[in-house]
């Protein structure tokens, strides 16, 4: 090469491409880096990408100049925009193994040669590789010169901070959502005070004088739990087998906690211990909930529980363990048919349409791969209030030798749920569209299960309606392990990387995306400037589009009922709200976080005179019909798709809809920040910043004056207390503030307003700088 300048602003990565192509005479360049060969702990990322001709974009440069909320955005254009790119993913042990430089040198090697796409010349940052019949540039600070290898940076930076938040679900105390797993001077503090984990790079110089200071995190095998366990008769040899080999760090998460069955159930990371979801706890729950029904329903017994799960792994076997265990009771159970995986509202649906005393789902719904859990319902299809949680918690700590206890079970008590319920569930779904009879011809949906239960219904549903349906493959079968989605929570980037491939690919009018047990939902659509790329819609515009829909289309066709009801929680965006309320006339019901407690008010309609028309909160929960009783994203797909449909047949997008709703009562800003803490610190941190905002809270913020502030510590609008506080402001807009109930984490809700989504978005990120700086955070 003569000669390239090296200049850095505005559009000298675009440039620099383009004078590469000249001087080397090519069409076709890529871009490679990688993320994370100096840190100690996690992998080495490695990505490719190929960005089409012509393309620019002069927001994308080196990750390290960027936030992660820019890299996000960045990141998402990159992959919906890129002709192809790849990633390669090295463990911790294949980089102790090989070094990092290799393992950097491997993946790239790796990534270029898998691209679909053939580059003619292949830009490298920093690296010397040699890969057969392409030519290799290889540039000192490449991500700071090259718009292809900082689009790449950008790629393998979000792969690798997305698996380090997984991590920090697995190991909090260690605080990989903040470093990363670089070596800071936190991260090496942590790991001298709590140990050495499975993640760390063995063969790095601060983990190599750690282990030189202090071993492993040591646990006392004399621990009496972990005793009892070890040396018990009856031990499943599975379990036995988990603990046997299992690192010390691994055993005092095991057996220093125990899980305990909430106000949502009871969930955890699958493993051996009572600090571990397991055949052990699934009995311990499954007993005493046993126990209540005998003594709720002694005469009712043969009414029988609906049991379901979902797509994780042994979720099938723990729906069949709790079935004899029921039956040992004389209480019948029903399993689906194969115990087949089945969606969570459907069991919802199957337990008050089959009139049974109870239902349960094995699931632990969006969470990661490692988790499973139990949730129960009571004889509407409601999760259990509290009055009947705190009865299975306190019997559960009766249970002294559940590994010791033994039963029979009645298979004359066993049944299966028959078609008819699964018939009467699709038909009320389908019943939810008010144009049932018109073409949907050229309407094309990607729709993805992330490897779960929604594949069964969503699809075939859809497509008996005209839609033109395009499954992403690599999520359409029961696969526990979630290899193809990273993270299956659709709030969540990770999960979105290949549906909008195919959309793009397909040129879709939308994206539908079900969590693993199809409560939850999450929608994409063209952006509007862009329409080669896809916009994720939050929570909050969601709801108020499905009520803006349903109620005006109620409305054409005279179905609103008398006395109209909607439900939402005190944390949910006004919005939906408002259009109900001021539109419609419907009565809007305040409630806590949780369908459970909307599933409780619901019950109440017939003595208020009330009738349902819509249930939600903005965790991309949504219930459009109450013959579910807890979230429905197989309901949401479809109305979703039969609204998008329609506005289509109209010239219009969701996002003309939504700004025709913004021009009415004003452009809402919607944002949840997550302050994380460790367990130990809830009493240390997190009560002094509630203690503060009750006994010292502000009276201005960002410029707003405070008007009113709920406490609801000691209950409100006819809820149980909660550790909740709400601010409002003069201008419509407030926050909330509110511990997390199983989590060690503050969330913050804010909901701003404004003339226009610009100022509103400003507004909050002042209200936001303030409130920290208030808190000291």
């Amino acid at each position: 090469m003569k000669h390239i300048s090296k200049k850095q602003p505005s559009d000298a990565l675009v440039s620099f491409d383009k004078e590469v192509k000249t001087q080397y005479n090519v069409d076709v360049i890529s871009g490679t880096d990688e993320a994370g060969r100096g840190a100690m702990a996690g992998p080495v990322v490695v990505a490719s990408v190929i960005l089409p001709k012509g393309y620019q974009n002069y927001e994308i440069k080196d990750s390290k100049l960027l936030n992660s909320n820019q890299r996000e955005i960045l990141y998402q254009e990159i992959i919906s925009q890129a002709i192809c790119w790849e990633v390669d993913i090295i463990d911790n042990e294949e980089v102790d193994l090989i070094n990092p430089k290799q393992a950097s040198r491997q993946g790239m090697v790796k990534t270029i040669e898998k691209l679909k796409t053939k580059p003619q010349l292949a830009l490298v940052d920093a690296e010397k590789i040699v890969i057969n019949n392409i030519e290799v540039l290889s540039l000192i600070k490449g991500d700071y010169l090259s718009q292809s290898i900082a689009a790449a940076s950008i790629v393998a930076k979000v792969t690798r901070d997305n698996i380090m938040k997984l991590f920090h679900e697995k190991y909090p105390l260690y605080e990989f959502d903040k470093h990363k797993g670089y070596c800071t001077l936190k991260h090496q503090a942590l790991v001298k005070e709590l140990g050495v984990l499975p993640i760390h790079r063995k063969s790095y110089k601060p983990i190599k004088q750690i282990l030189k200071e202090v071993s492993y995190m040591k646990f006392n095998k004399e621990n009496e739990i972990y005793k009892s366990w070890m040396e018990h008769n009856f031990l499943d040899s599975k379990i036995k087998e988990q603990l046997t080999t299992a690192s010390d760090e691994e055993l005092a998460a095991a057996f220093g906690l125990e899980l305990e069955f909430g106000t949502a159930g009871i969930r955890g990371i699958l493993g051996a211990g009572p600090g571990r979801f397991n055949q052990y706890t699934v009995k311990k729950v499954t007993i005493s909930y046993a126990k209540l029904l005998i003594k709720k329903y002694p005469n009712d017994l043969n009414c029988g529980v609906v049991i379901g799960h979902d797509n994780r792994h042994q979720s099938a076997e723990f729906s069949n363990l709790v079935a004899e265990i029921l039956t040992s009771f004389g209480i019948k159970a029903y399993l689906f048919e194969n115990n087949a995986m089945k969606p969570t509202p459907v069991v919802s649906f199957a337990t008050k349409h089959l009139n049974c005393i109870g239902g349960i789902v094995i699931t632990a719904s969006h969470n990661p791969a490692q988790y499973n859990g139990y949730k129960i319902y009571d004889e509407f299809g409601c999760q259990l209030m509290p009055e009947d949680t705190d009865v299975i918690a306190a019997e559960m700590e009766t249970i002294e030798d559940i590994i010791g206890w033994t039963y029979k079970s009645n298979d004359k008590l066993l049944e299966t749920v028959g078609e008819s319920a699964i018939g009467s569930y699709k038909e009320m779904v389908a019943n939810l569209q008010f144009y049932k009879k018109s073409s949907r011809d050229n309407f094309k949906i990607v729709y993805s299960n992330v490897n779960g239960t929604g594949i069964e219904f969503a699809p075939p549903l859809l497509e008996k309606y005209g839609y033109d349906v395009i499954q992403v493959e690599e999520h359409a079968f029961e696969d526990p392990t979630f290899k193809n989605v990273g993270n299956p929570n659709p709030e969540f980037a990770p999960a979105w990387e290949i549906p909008i491939k195919y959309a793009v690919k397909h040129k879709a009018d939308l994206i539908v995306i079900n969590d693993p047990d199809a409560d939850r939902i999450g929608i994409a659509i063209p952006d509007p400037k862009k329409p080669s790329e896809y916009v994720r819609l939050s929570g909050n515009e969601t709801g108020a589009l499905l009520i803006n829909w349903k109620l005006s289309q109620q409305k054409l066709s005279q179905t609103i009922p008398e006395n109209p009801a909607l439900y939402s929680s005190f944390v949910t965006s006004d919005l939906g709200d408002r259009i109900a309320n001021e539109e419609y006339g419907v009565k809007v019901i305040k409630t806590l976080t949780g369908f459970k407690w909307m599933g409780s008010e619901i019950l109440k309609e017939s003595e208020r005179g009330l009738n349902f028309v819509f249930a939600y909160e903005e965790s991309f929960g949504y219930v459009l019909d109450s013959s579910t009783r807890d979230k429905d994203g197989i309901q949401a797909a479809i109305m979703l798709s039969e609204a998008t449909w329609f506005y289509k047949t109209q010239n219009k997008t969701l996002f003309d809809v939504l700004d025709e709703i913004y021009k009415k009562f004003g452009y809402y800003y919607t944002d949840t920040i997550n302050l994380n803490f460790k367990p130990e610190e809830m009493k240390s941190k997190v009560d002094p910043i509630m203690k503060k905002l009750r006994n010292e809270p502000f009276t201005s913020l960002g410029g707003l004056v405070v008007e009113n502030i709920e406490d609801y510590i000691d209950g409100l609008y006819n809820m149980p207390g909660q550790d909740l506080l709400k601010f409002y402001f003069d201008d419509n807009s407030w926050l909330a503030v509110r511990p997390s109930g199983t989590e060690p984490k503050i969330k913050i809700y804010y909901v701003v307003v404004d003339k226009n989504m610009s100022k509103a978005e400003a507004k909050f990120k002042k209200l936001n700088n303030e409130l920290n700086k208030f808190l000291n955070i």
